[in-house]
């Protein structure tokens, strides 16, 4: 294991609110708007199994793509 789980949930959780923050900027739209279907994209294909995942992070990763 590269890091304990405990830091690596809490890292992503930053990330993912410095992400947002960064969206709702509108700087760089096109740019945050990749890296948030990027990641919506690797939550959705590493959660297939988790179908209540899937159904909300599809309808997210299709409104990122369609800021880019």
């Amino acid at each position: 294991m590269i890091m304990p789980l405990e830091i690596a949930l809490s890292a992503f959780s930053i990330y993912q609110i410095i992400l947002s923050l960064w969206l709702l900027s509108g700087k760089g739209l096109r740019y945050s708007s990749v890296l948030a279907s990027a990641t919506l994209l690797g939550i959705t294909v590493f959660n297939l199994g988790a179908l209540d995942i899937v159904f909300r992070d599809v309808g997210l990763l299709l409104a990122a793509a369609a800021l880019t």
